[in-house]
């Protein structure tokens, strides 16, 4: 029967482990997304995304080299995390499992203050940026060829919203009676509960608010529950690569440890 100490060495190697399979995924994908946007988005079927983000600088390219260092620092702490649990007792396991949950403490701590900043400082600049991005997409909602129409629409029939800031964005966009898309308007299932909404939109029969005001709120609690689970997680490995570093024994085998 295993020992406490060996099923601490066999939850820390199990947790390392799923942690590097999910750091290649992650960095797999992000590379794949930088060095070949086309197939990424051909593969994915979200040549829409493509349409839309063809300058050099946006935000998808930005997301993607985030995304990309953020699973490389997820492959270099797992394969450290591993080698520690490898090395197992003696100087060199022990010293690397206390680094291991040392520099991860570190991170931890820049995570929440991170957030924190993104949160109380930075959202209203973010807010902006989102804003202006938005807007600028709109402007081609009328080309067929691009298919930003596509992900207009599911965004205003999904948020419940209507335009950037709000209904009055489509105003420059249409020229005839319509001023506002299907999409904006309330549906009793599936049919429009007004077909007049599209040319006299009011509360009742269409949704008038911008996007941006609809985003908002929600992004701030799903940022703030990802990266509660994501320092969660950190925090379990840390916990336990303390307790290995800490039982195991000098002078025995890496399978053999202190009873914890």
């Amino acid at each position: 029967m295993l020992s406490k100490g060996d099923r601490v060495w066999c939850t820390f190697t199990l947790y390392n482990v799923l942690s590097l399979l999910f750091g290649l995924l992650v960095t797999g994908v992000a590379a794949w997304l930088v060095a070949d946007k086309p197939s990424f988005f051909y593969i994915t079927q979200l040549e829409e995304l493509q349409e839309i983000e063809e300058s050099p600088g946006s935000l998808i390219d930005d997301g993607a080299y985030v995304v990309l260092g953020i699973g490389v620092a997820i492959l270099i702490q797992s394969l450290v995390g591993c080698l520690g649990a490898g090395l197992g007792c003696g100087g060199r396991g022990r010293g690397c499992l206390l680094t291991y949950g040392g520099v991860l403490s570190l991170v931890i701590v820049l995570e929440i203050v991170a957030v924190v900043l993104v949160l109380t400082v930075y959202m209203k600049e973010i807010g902006e940026k989102i804003r202006l991005y938005l807007e600028s997409s709109l402007q081609d909602y009328i080309n067929p060829g691009t298919g930003v129409a596509v992900i207009w629409d599911n965004m205003m029939e999904g948020l419940g919203c209507c335009g950037a800031n709000n209904f009055t964005d489509f105003q420059q966009l249409y020229t005839g009676d319509q001023v506002i898309p299907e999409s904006c308007c309330v549906r009793n299932g599936t049919q429009l509960l007004d077909p007049a909404c599209v040319q006299l939109p009011t509360d009742d029969i269409a949704n008038l608010d911008g996007c941006v005001s609809m985003l908002a709120p929600s992004a701030v609690p799903a940022l703030a529950l990802t990266a509660a689970v994501v320092v969660v997680f950190q925090i379990a490995g840390v916990i336990l690569a303390c307790c290995l570093g800490r039982h195991v024994e000098e002078k025995r085998e890496w399978y053999e440890m202190t009873s914890l």
